[in-house]
């Protein structure tokens, strides 16, 4: 096989511009902490930090149908569940995940470019504020999971919510080691 390629961790034959929730994992280049630190149990956003921060809510919000659930930043990685394609739904748990609901007419949003335009929105924010055009901020690539039912979503969130404790828990491990 010509090439190096990665193992995919899609969901075989899922459209991703499907309606539904998501969630996404993505990490800085050689997992640096380019956004912050954590300190007393909280994170504490860097200026890069905070350039994450903002571009996510503004990429999410210039996208049609998009909307913005949990989300994090850590120091060296960002969480983040998001919605696509919801349309005008005000009740969002009977479209979640891979349920084979229809995209919503015209050009549906799908995760890769949303991701696609987040992660370019932040490395260009980075780069220029350094001056260092070119230099990589993400890993290439990011973790994707498609949210099925509500135990998934609920599981989701509270994974998003107690990742600073599980980042202190992981810290305290390999301290005592």
């Amino acid at each position: 096989m010509a090439g190096n390629r990665r193992n995919s961790l899609r969901l075989h034959g899922y459209d991703y511009a499907s309606t539904g929730a998501y969630f996404v994992t993505v990490c800085t280049s050689d997992r640096l902490p380019l956004f912050g630190k954590v300190e007393e149990g909280q994170v504490m956003l860097a200026r890069f930090g905070t350039m994450v921060l903002d571009s996510w809510q503004r990429v999410v919000a210039l996208l049609p149908g998009a909307e913005l659930d949990e989300f994090i930043v850590m120091p060296d990685h960002f969480h983040a569940i998001v919605w696509l394609n919801v349309g005008n739904t005000v009740n969002k748990e009977y479209h979640v995940g891979a349920n084979d609901y229809p995209p919503f007419a015209g050009q549906p949003t799908d995760l890769r470019s949303l991701m696609r335009s987040f992660k370019g929105a932040v490395t260009t924010a980075i780069n220029t504020a350094c001056d260092t055009p070119g230099r990589p901020v993400w890993q290439p690539g990011y973790y994707d999971r498609v949210i099925r039912d509500e135990r998934e979503l609920d599981a989701a969130r509270e994974y998003v919510q107690f990742n600073v404790q599980k980042c202190l828990m992981m810290r305290e491990t390999s301290a005592s080691r």
